[in-house]
This record gives structure tokens, sequence and C-alpha cells, in this order.
């Protein structure tokens, strides 16, 4: 999604975590990245009101997932936008 909006970013969850800012999980706002399990291994797209974007499985593809009850995998959120 941010590819779209013309934002280059690692291809790997791990390494997006290193753009932007670190915000904690009471401050995402919609476009925040969530990065999830411990090393990170995958990425979630917020887009509000605990709806968040996920594509971790191929055969359900895009799915809408609530990231507060994936909070025991929660490794942190950054912020590529002002």
């Amino acid at each position: 999604a941010w590819r779209q909006a013309g934002v280059q970013v690692p291809p790997s969850a791990a390494g997006q975590y290193g753009y932007g800012t670190h915000v904690s999980y009471s401050q995402l706002q919609p476009g925040d990245l969530i990065f999830l399990y411990h090393p990170i291994g995958h990425v979630e797209l917020y887009v509000g009101h605990d709806l968040a974007v996920s594509a971790a499985d191929p055969a359900q593809g895009v799915v809408y997932v609530h990231p507060s009850q994936d909070m025991a995998d929660y490794s942190g959120a950054t912020r590529l936008a002002g």
C-alpha cells in the first residue's frame, strides 16, 4: 500500500521496522504499520477502529483482522508519514 503512495520500504517486515517513527499501540493511526512476532516476521496495515489488513495466509488473501487480539505476538508499530 505504501509503495502505491510512492513510499519505498524494504520488502521484509523486519527491515520495515526500522523506517519511520515508532508509536505505541494506543497511538495507532490509519496507515501505521503493526509488527508481529519475535523476531519480527509479519506486518499489518492499521486502518482504524481496531482493524488492520493482513495477508498472512496466501490461501485467504488480504483480510481484516483485529490487532487487539494479537497482543501476545505484538512487537511494535511504526508511522511512516507525519
